[in-house]
């Protein structure tokens, strides 16, 4: 029951998230898109059934939600990592997340930023906001095209992000404990420091032993390739 209702909770995180992640990425992915295009108003656009501005909308939008749909894929599964794993790993996991989805909202931005600066120095002879403004339907297939190959590959590099900085958060507190754990053992005995590093290591690395052993044992794991 208990797993039941927290994964029910969440699915709700998730969805509300979601929900507000994809209203932020409309609404912000149409400004960028209006300060671009030199202030043109995209809804008076569209209105007018500019179907180039239309395409060129729907475009910025996709490519928004695809980047940041990477950070909200890693959100949740850290926390379900949370709700399943131990407190540290979900807590790291959770940050890791965060982290991810705060790079995936300020390189959705970035991204578009950069297709238009390079298309706008890859078609010199072209004036996009004139075109997009007279309504040419070709410009606004070729952008929305473009937008949204880049985002794919945008939305990749985000989703990778979360695993390394997933590795460095544990590698930090690893550290951090490492550190304490030494301080406290030449502080508190008469033993050297070079010998409370050795004492300190050679705990840890039993601690390791032990967890590979309990948690591991039905993982096909090279335990040398781990421990050595």
């Amino acid at each position: 029951v208990g797993g039941s209702v927290g994964g029910l909770l969440l699915g709700i995180i998730q969805l509300v998230v979601g929900l507000s992640l994809a209203a932020f990425s409309i609404t912000k992915g149409l400004q960028r898109l209006s300060k671009l295009l030199g202030g043109i108003d995209i809804w008076a656009e569209i209105k007018s059934r500019n179907v180039a501005v239309a395409l060129l909308a729907g475009g910025v939008v996709i490519s928004y939600t695809r980047v940041i749909s990477g950070g909200i894929d890693a959100m949740t599964r850290s926390l379900l990592t949370l709700g399943t794993g131990g407190v540290l790993n979900g807590v790291i996991g959770l940050v890791a997340g965060v982290i991810n989805l705060v790079v995936a909202i300020a390189v959705a931005s970035f991204a578009i930023t950069v297709v238009f600066r390079v298309m706008d120095k890859l078609t010199v002879s072209i004036d996009e906001k004139a075109e997009f403004k007279g309504g040419n339907p070709a410009i606004g297939v070729i952008y929305c095209g473009i937008l949204i190959g880049v985002s794919s590959l945008v939305s990749a590099g985000v989703t990778g992000i979360g695993s390394g900085v997933s590795l460095f958060l544990g590698a930090l507190v690893a550290g951090v404990v490492t550190t304490i754990l030494i301080e406290a053992i030449h502080k508190k005995s008469r033993v050297k420091q070079d010998a409370a590093i050795g004492i300190a290591f050679t705990s840890l690395f039993a601690v390791g032993v032990i967890l590979i052993s309990l948690y591991a044992s039905k993982v096909d794991l090279d335990q040398e390739c781990v421990l050595y």
